[in-house]
């Protein structure tokens, strides 16, 4: 299967790279190489530390260049992300929950 080798992301909220104000960026695919570079970058740090670390080596910028977007536009760069590695966003574990017990509260046959 052929993914996409990219993804433009749009911003609601422009952020400030080099310098210049931009509503968008181009993510890329992972390579192995990246997460070991966003290890090191993040020091061990924090899962989140580690994540923004993963995304500034794939956007080609400055991690503390993210620290300062608007999260909702830090969530499009999340669901980039998971749009190039072909995975989908999990379901909340609340929502499949009560989905399941609705199911199993439902006599048989009905």
């Amino acid at each position: 299967m052929n993914r996409p080798q990219n993804k433009e992301i749009k911003f609601e909220y422009p952020v400030s790279l080099g310098g210049k104000e931009v509503t968008s960026i181009t993510m890329r695919r992972q390579k192995v190489r990246d997460a070991m570079d966003a290890e090191v970058m993040a020091e061990n740090d924090t899962q989140a530390a580690r994540e923004v670390a993963l995304f500034a080596v794939l956007l080609g910028v400055p991690a503390a260049n993210l620290m300062d977007m608007d999260m909702e536009d830090y969530q499009k760069l999340q669901e980039g992300y998971l749009f190039l590695t072909g995975n989908r966003p999990r379901i909340s574990e609340k929502n499949s929950d009560s989905a399941s017990s609705s199911s199993q509260d439902k006599p048989a046959g009905d």
